[in-house]
């Protein structure tokens, strides 16, 4: 059996948002010529080294990078729709990505022009400008934007206050600032549960984590559309 399906709730039909599949069955002279085609690949094939690898990863940040945008998606596959999602998941190969938990209900508004998130007084956060966040709304227990973050993380409780109008006691236990650019914020207001992408909002107890490629890539589709929303 050879097929498409990756070994998650959603490949494999068990999630609310299932993926559709392809999957085909070989047999007799079908499997013979399978593993003619494999095994010339792996005859073909150069190995893979430390070197190869840091050469690899040097050159692939080398490449320009896409100018980050303020995103509201029509529907249809345009082509401006397909560009922007193309940049967004070749600049997410190339820089770290988290999932960043706010309070309350989804407010999409607010992620879509220059805005800023605060972290917790436990110690300075790792986001560095470049990095891509997944905005998870901790009401509706689901993933709705994607930004991105410009700056280094600064101790700024007096910003928190003023800006987003909190008492200075909650400030001081956020007290780690972060501006953001929008580069995605569907505009037919989706969401996506956490563990349609892999994890749970539990893991989310200290206001952010990192995720890894495949999750955040399977974020950005389920948002534009490529799978129901939630």
């Amino acid at each position: 059996m050879v097929g498409s399906a990756n070994l998650t709730s959603s490949g494999l039909g068990a999630s609310a948002s299932p993926n559709v599949e392809l999957s085909v069955r070989l047999s007799g002279d079908d499997v013979e010529h399978a593993h003619a085609v494999f095994t010339g690949w792996w005859r073909d094939s150069s190995p893979v080294t430390r070197d190869s690898v840091i050469d690899l990863d040097r050159a692939a940040r080398d490449l320009p990078r896409a100018v980050a945008v303020q995103v509201g998606l029509a529907s249809g596959d345009t082509p401006e729709n397909v560009g922007i999602l193309a940049a967004l998941m070749g600049d997410a190969r190339s820089t770290n990505l988290w999932v960043k938990a706010q309070y309350g209900m989804p407010n999409y508004e607010q992620w879509r022009s220059e805005f800023w998130f605060s972290s917790s007084a436990r110690g300075r956060p790792s986001f560095t400008p470049g990095d891509l966040v997944l905005i998870y709304a901790k009401e509706a227990h689901a993933c709705y934007a994607i930004v991105q973050v410009v700056d280094e993380p600064r101790h700024d409780p007096k910003y928190v206050v003023e800006r987003g109008g909190r008492p200075i006691e909650e400030a001081e236990r956020w007290p780690w600032v972060n501006r953001t650019i929008p580069r995605f914020v569907p505009v037919d207001n989706r969401l996506v549960r956490p563990i349609d992408l892999g994890f749970t909002g539990q893991g989310l107890q200290g206001g952010h984590r990192r995720i890894a490629l495949p999750e955040f890539v399977a974020a950005i589709r389920a948002l534009a559309g490529e799978s129901d929303p939630y």
